[in-house]
C-alpha cells in the first residue's frame, strides 16, 4: 500500500507539471504586444498548443500501455522544458515569428500529453477498487497547474513575463525528473494481465452487475457491435476499429468536444476579456493604456488562478462522486455530464452578461468547475465502457475529441475581437468597446452548452432501455 500511495502521490505532483498549456492566456497577451501579434493570431497559437495535446493523445496512449510510463514521462519533460525555452528566446530578443512559436507550443503540447497519459494510467492501476478516485488525482493536479505556476510567478517574479517563461520552462521538467523513480505499474500488472473489477452501469432499479471490459460497443445498441462473423479481442476490451464503430463511443466524443471546446475558447482567451473590459472603461472609469501593464497581468493570472482552482475542484471531486453514483446509487455516471453542462451553460450567459472585470470571476469559476467535471469524469467513464487494456489508446482517442470544436471557438473568439478592435499609436489592436468586443462569441457556445445537456440526456436514456432490454 506505501508503494501504491507514493505512486499516487508522484503522479499528483507529475500532473502539475503537465496541464501548463492552461496557463497561456496569463501571459499571451504580453507576447502578443511584444511581437505586435493580433487577437486572431494568438488564438491560433493557442490552438496548436491544443492539438499537440490532442493528436498526442492516442501514440503517447500506445506507447504507455506498451512500453510502461518511464519513456513518456522523459519525453515530457524534454519537450515541455525545449517548447518554453523557445518561447521565452522570442520574447527576450522581440523577434519570434508566428510559426516558430507554434512550433514551440506544439511540443509543450506534445510533452504535456505523453507526461500526462502516463500519470493517469499509473494511478489508475494503483488503486482498482478506486479508480474513478485515484484518476482523478492526476485530473485534479493537471488542472491546479496554472494556479500552482501563476501562484508561484507572482511570488517570486511579479509582473515579470520573462521570468515566468524562464520558469515554465524549469519548473515542470524538474516534477517530471523528480517523481520518475516512483512512477510505475503495480507489479505483474502488463498489458496482458490487466482487468478490471466489476461495476455497475446502469440506472437505479435497472441494473445488474457486469465486469467493465465486458461492456462493448453494443452499451448504445445492440446493432452497434461488429458485423455478425466478427469478434471481439480476447480479453473482451474494446478497441481500434471495434471502437470506432460504437456509437457509445462517438456520443462520447460530441460531449466531450464540444463541453471541452467551450471551456478552452475561455481558458485560451480570458487574458482578452480582462482587457477588453479594462479598454472598454468598465472596471473603475480607466482606460487599459492608463492602466499599469504589471496590474494588468495581475488580473489575467487571478483568472487563470480562479479557473484552475475551480477546475481542480472540478477534477477531484467529480472522480469521487462517479464513483457514489455507480456502487452507492446504481447511476450512469453520465449524469455528471450533464451537470457539467448545466454550469457551462451558466457560464456562457454570464460571458454575455458581464460587463465588468469586477465580475469576471463568475465566468471563470463556473467554466473550469465544468471543465473539471468533464475531464475529472471521462476516464472512469472510458474504463467503464470499453476496458483498461487499452485504456490509454482510446482515452487518447476520446481526448481528440475538443480539436476542432476548440478550434472553431477560438478563432470566432479572436474574429470578433479583432473586427471590434482599433489600432493605438503603436500600431497595437485594442478593443474598447468592453464586453461587445466578445460577447458574439458567448452567444454560440451558449448553444454548444445546451446541444452538450441535450446529447448527454440522449446517452443515458438509451443506455437506460438498452440495459431494461438485457
Amino acid at each position: 500500500m506505501g508503494r501504491q500511495v507514493a505512486t499516487l502521490i508522484c503522479c499528483f505532483l507529475a500532473g502539475l507539471g503537465c496541464g501548463t498549456m492552461y496557463i497561456y492566456s496569463a501571459y499571451a497577451p504580453q507576447l502578443a504586444s511584444r511581437l505586435a501579434l493580433r487577437a486572431t493570431s494568438v488564438s491560433f497559437l493557442g490552438m496548436v498548443g491544443n492539438l499537440g495535446m490532442a493528436v498526442t493523445g492516442p501514440l503517447s496512449g500506445s506507447v504507455v500501455d506498451r512500453k510502461g510510463p518511464r519513456i513518456p514521462i522523459v519525453i515530457g519533460a524534454i519537450a515541455t522544458s525545449l517548447g518554453y525555452w523557445i518561447i521565452k528566446k522570442s520574447y527576450e530578443s522581440s523577434n519570434g515569428s508566428v510559426p516558430v512559436l507554434a512550433f514551440a507550443l506544439l511540443i509543450v503540447g506534445i510533452g504535456s500529453t505523453f507526461g500526462f497519459s502516463a500519470v493517469v494510467k499509473s494511478a489508475a492501476l494503483a488503486f482498482p477498487r478506486a479508480r474513478g478516485f485515484a484518476t482523478s488525482v492526476p485530473m485534479a493536479a493537471f488542472g491546479l497547474s496554472a494556479f500552482f505556476m501563476s501562484t508561484l510567478a507572482a511570488e517570486l517574479m511579479p509582473g515579470d513575463t520573462l521570468g515566468f517563461l524562464t520558469m515554465l520552462s524549469i519548473v515542470p521538467c524538474t516534477l517530471f525528473v523528480a517523481c520518475l523513480p516512483f512512477i510505475r505499474f503495480p507489479e505483474g500488472a502488463t498489458t496482458e494481465t490487466i482487468e478490471m473489477k466489476p461495476v455497475r452501469t446502469t440506472a437505479r432499479g435497472h441494473g445488474h452487475v457486469r465486469s467493465a471490459s465486458s461492456v462493448s460497443s453494443d452499451s448504445m445498441t445492440p446493432d452497434a457491435t461488429e458485423p455478425a462473423g466478427s469478434s471481439l479481442s480476447p480479453s473482451g476490451d474494446i478497441y481500434g476499429s471495434t471502437l470506432l464503430r460504437s456509437r457509445l463511443f462517438w456520443s462520447h466524443f460530441l460531449v466531450m468536444g464540444v463541453l471541452a471546446g467551450i471551456g478552452q475558447m475561455y481558458i485560451y482567451s480570458c487574458g482578452y476579456c480582462v482587457r477588453a473590459l479594462l479598454g472598454g472603461g468598465t472596471a473603475q472609469g480607466d482606460q487599459l493604456e492608463g492602466i499599469d501593464e504589471a496590474a494588468v497581468q495581475t488580473l489575467q493570472s487571478v483568472q487563470v488562478s480562479i479557473i484552475s482552482l475551480s477546475s481542480f475542484a472540478g477534477r477531484l471531486l467529480s472522480g469521487s462522486l462517479s464513483d457514489l453514483l455507480a456502487y452507492r446509487y446504481k447511476l450512469q455516471r453520465t449524469w455528471l455530464l450533464v451537470g457539467a453542462g448545466l454550469v457551462s451553460l451558466s457560464a456562457q450567459f454570464a460571458g454575455y452578461s458581464v460587463n465588468s472585470v469586477n465580475h469576471l470571476w463568475l465566468i471563470s469559476a463556473e467554466t473550469g468547475l465544468a471543465y473539471g467535471i468533464c475531464y475529472g469524469s471521462y476516464p472512469t467513464i472510458v474504463g467503464d465502457a470499453f476496458g483498461m487494456k487499452y485504456f490509454s489508446q482510446n482515452w487518447g482517442l476520446l481526448a481528440l475529441s475538443p480539436l476542432s470544436v476548440s478550434y472553431l471557438f477560438n478563432m470566432l473568439f479572436g474574429y470578433y475581437y479583432d473586427i471590434n478592435s482599433v489600432q493605438d499609436s503603436d500600431g497595437r489592436q485594442v478593443c474598447r468597446q468592453g464586453r461587445l468586443c466578445y460577447s458574439s462569441a458567448f452567444k454560440v457556445t451558449f448553444c454548444g452548452a445546451v446541444f452538450v445537456i441535450a446529447l448527454a440526456c440522449h446517452v443515458i436514456m438509451t443506455q437506460r432501455k438498452h440495459d431494461r432490454r438485457t
